[in-house]
């Protein structure tokens, strides 16, 4: 193995949170994590026939402040940590998936806020539809770090290992015992 330069990026928030030592900050964290965990409802929860096994398919419609990002047509989510871009059609998006019990994650836009949910459960052949609570952020945000770049001058093949200290939520591509 060569080595290769690897630039490691931290959004203010966790650079924040690594330099503070007020006790009080991770339980400010989790009350945010619960707000945006809140943000999303379920509203309609149907039998599909069309579904067949253990089919089932989840709609995400997104409710925005701002009626020109109703326009976008693709958003960046996550289903039990995979990482997908997945097609918009009127603010709506459609995951075909199994049933069972699922984790989602939702990077909008970079004027809102990440959306994170709790394990949102679905039954083999139906088709629950949840509305989604956009809140725009006060400045433009990024989706959470840390971003981790390679730049080798030659072609080589590289293995990234990193040492989690709690849950990593989301990781594109996906994490599996490293990168390589």
């Amino acid at each position: 193995m060569k080595n290769a330069l690897i630039l490691l990026l931290l959004s203010p928030q966790l650079l924040l949170a690594s330099c503070q030592t007020n006790e009080n900050l991770p339980r400010v964290n989790r009350q945010l994590e619960e707000k945006r965990m809140a943000q999303i409802s379920l509203e309609a929860s149907e039998l599909d026939k069309t579904l067949t096994g253990n089919k089932a398919v989840y709609e995400f419609y997104f409710e925005t402040y701002n009626l020109e990002d109703r326009a976008q047509t693709t958003v960046s989510y996550s289903i039990d940590g995979e990482s997908i871009t997945g097609t918009l059609e009127n603010n709506l998006l459609i995951v075909p998936s199994t049933a069972g019990k699922h984790i989602f994650q939702f990077f909008y836009h970079s004027t809102y806020y990440e959306v994170y949910s709790d394990s949102l459960e679905i039954k083999a052949n139906h088709r629950n539809r949840y509305r989604v609570y956009l809140e725009s952020a006060d400045y433009e945000i990024m989706t959470e770090k840390p971003v981790i770049y390679l730049y080798p001058k030659t072609r080589l093949d590289v293995s990234v290992k990193i040492d989690i200290h709690g849950e990593n939520i989301f990781t594109y591509p996906v994490y599996n015992d490293g990168w390589n």
